[in-house]
């Protein structure tokens, strides 16, 4: 019967220019407007930073000319107030007043140190300062004194006028000066904020682009998958349909065998029935002596026929799980040497035939007849293949673990790792010019190591090209009973 071949075709990959297209935008734009757009990001967040520390220091600024000509405004209103009013009262805190005074310079000298700018308006506003200063404290003095004249005359006088504008003016540089400086700083402010801005876009542009190939990629490769799938499912049925198609062709093959050799059975019985009868002369003499002969080569080519049936018939029951075993006790000695008298005949004319047995052997329980099939194809194997003055050695031991150990050796030509796989094959054969001259079917040891494992047994081969080969059949201990002599020589 004729199997479909299986169609399994996958589909293509993406086009080249379309995979160039993501792979760009994966790895080359979207990277690159990232990594622009991070380094934007990352200096402008630094730049607004530094404006707003030159935003706080100009606010320090600030707020430090601001407290000090305060202080100094507040020590001229005060003795301005004493010369008007004549009470000490206003005098009172005028220690504290140039403390806080002195204190308020230092804090912006400090301050001014961070704005060269403007650090070189403080030494004039110092200056104006102090001479406002000054020029109070004389008027106080002169009151005290009881120079009211010259008093009246100082507040007149061009000079009061002009130290009083100077120490407005010095204040006034600073204070807007700064004010001036923070209205800088905030427009720098502000745009270091629209330019992180940008470089958040730029960042959102750049993910936007990485998500967008990365989605295109996948979808493509999710496509492909999908296609993959259904061409593996159709894969997967065609299989399917090609194994059920082989089983139905195999079946049919194992039916038409197993018909054939039923019929086969039929005319090789009445063949070997009426060889036997000839050339045993059961109805009366035979005339001529090579008539017997021949009914006896008859005979013969009818039993090895029919082997070679009932080894197809077994192949056929094995291969459907049909076979069913004959269970029986039976001794191991009668089952080997049974063998070898069957075998003994032929054998004996170019090879000598030994055993090793023990003088205690346990029953076996089993199919006797499929048990004997296995050492005859062993012992017929053996005799195949060792040439002429070889010697077969058929030994029995109990094996380790409670089970039976049945060998037969040779000294013929032995196989090799290769040969040893091809024999245990369903109708192989081992390549050597020494087995080419020998015909068969190949089924003796896939046979026997099939009746072996129907047993819960094993089929050992060791060989050596040149030296020999060595076939176990190794029997579980379920499959043998002890009896009552074995018993007393195991607990003698």
């Amino acid at each position: 019967m004729k199997i479909a071949r299986l169609n399994l075709r996958l589909p293509a990959p993406a086009t080249p220019g379309w995979r160039r297209a993501t792979d760009f935008i994966l790895w080359g734009a979207a990277p690159l407007l990232l990594l622009i757009g991070a380094f934007f990001v990352a200096d402008q967040v630094m730049a607004a930073q530094n404006v707003i520390w030159q935003t706080v220091i100009a606010r320090r600024v600030e707020t430090n000319a601001l407290d000090t000509f305060l202080y100094v405004h507040t020590v001229k209103s005060r003795r301005l107030e004493y010369l008007l009013t004549g009470s000490d009262h206003y005098l009172s805190q005028t220690a504290q007043d140039h403390a806080k005074i002195r204190v308020s310079f230092k804090a912006l000298e400090r301050a001014l140190a961070d704005d060269p700018a403007l650090a070189a308006e403080f030494p004039i506003f110092r200056a104006h300062a102090e001479r406002l200063l000054t020029f109070t404290g004389r008027l106080v003095d002169e009151y005290r004194t009881g120079h009211r004249d010259k008093v009246r005359a100082m507040l007149a006088s061009q000079e009061f006028i002009d130290v009083m504008d100077d120490a407005g003016l010095g204040a006034r540089k600073l204070i807007f000066g700064e004010r001036a400086r923070i209205i800088a700083l905030q427009k720098q402010r502000t745009a270091a904020f629209n330019n992180s801005l940008f470089g958040i876009v730029i960042l959102i542009l750049g993910l936007a682009a990485y998500c967008a190939a990365r989605i295109a990629i996948l979808s493509s490769s999710m496509r492909r998958q999908k296609r993959i799938v259904q061409a593996l499912e159709r894969a997967r049925r065609q299989a399917e349909e090609a194994r059920t198609a082989a089983e139905n062709s195999s079946r049919a093959k194992s039916d038409f065998l197993a018909s054939v050799s039923h019929e086969l059975r039929t005319p090789l019985n009445a063949i070997l029935g009426f060889s036997e009868m000839i050339g045993s002369e059961a109805l009366g003499p035979v005339a001529n002596g090579r008539y017997r002969e021949y009914a006896c080569d008859i005979h013969k080519s009818g039993r090895h026929l029919l082997t070679l049936v009932d080894n197809i018939l077994d192949l056929t029951k094995i291969g459907a799980g049909k076979l069913e075993l004959r269970e029986s006790e039976f001794e191991t000695g009668t089952l080997i040497g049974d063998s070898i008298r069957l075998l003994g005949e032929n054998a004996s004319r170019h090879l000598s035939l030994a055993t090793d047995l023990p003088a205690h052997l346990p029953l076996i329980r089993g199919d006797f007849t499929l048990i004997k099939q296995i050492l005859l194809n062993l012992l017929s194997n053996a005799a195949k293949f060792t040439p002429e003055g070889g010697k077969v050695t058929v030994s029995a031991r109990q094996a380790p673990g409670g089970g039976l150990r049945i060998a037969v050796a040779d000294t013929g030509i032995g196989m090799d790792g290769e040969d040893i796989k091809r024999a245990m094959a369903m109708f192989g054969q081992i390549d050597s010019r020494i087995a080419r001259r020998h015909h068969g079917t190949g089924l003796g040891l896939p046979l026997s190591r099939s009746y072996a494992e129907l047993h819960g047994g094993q089929l050992l081969v060791e060989s050596e090209p040149g030296v020999g080969t060595k076939v176990t059949l190794l029997l579980p201990s379920s499959r043998l009973r002890c009896p009552a002599a074995l018993s007393a020589a195991m607990h003698a």
